[in-house]
């Protein structure tokens, strides 16, 4: 009888034990999820469907990336008119985890930089073949182009995380 009320202590812990573990594991897989959720609808509504085709709009008409100017307007006021829609529509989302919080801001720094482009774009077409200040605001241009580049870069590294 004794052997049996030592055992039941024992057995009490480990079962409190194993719970417990389990119990960690399953709070942690969910929120796992909903961080994942959180990335992936933020991805298809605001990365999808508004900044990447913003991006590729501003990437054709200011950096003359590629052969896709004809697909583009490329008109700087609708272009800038798009790039202001799209921060106010992305400030809207109220987001809970940290790394989606931090894609969000990356994409708000991508619109900036869309935007000081699209501005020197406008002065570089302004300006005559002449003036001393093409090879300044080409310059402008050309370095809005690399912070565009590397603003992807980080953009992409945060959302990869979710897609492995």
């Amino acid at each position: 009888m004794e052997k049996r009320s030592k055992k039941k202590p024992i057995i009490l812990a480990v079962s409190l034990l194993v719970l417990t573990v389990i119990g960690v594991f399953v709070v942690y897989g969910q929120m796992y999820t909903n961080k994942a959720e959180e990335m992936w609808a933020f991805r298809g509504d605001a990365l999808d469907k508004e900044f990447f085709p913003l991006r590729e709009e501003v990437a054709s008409c200011v950096f003359g990336a590629d052969d896709k100017v004809s697909k583009f307007m490329c008109d700087p006021g609708s272009i800038t008119k798009r790039i202001e829609e799209t921060k106010s529509s992305i400030s809207t989302y109220e987001l809970s985890y940290e790394d989606t919080q931090a894609v969000k801001q990356e994409v708000l720094n991508g619109l900036e930089i869309m935007d000081s482009a699209v501005e020197e774009a406008v002065k570089l077409n302004d300006l005559s073949k002449d003036d001393s200040a093409v090879v300044e605001v080409t310059k402008n241009i050309l370095d809005k182009r690399d912070e565009l580049a590397q603003n992807t870069k980080d953009i992409n590294e945060i959302v990869n995380e979710y897609y492995q």
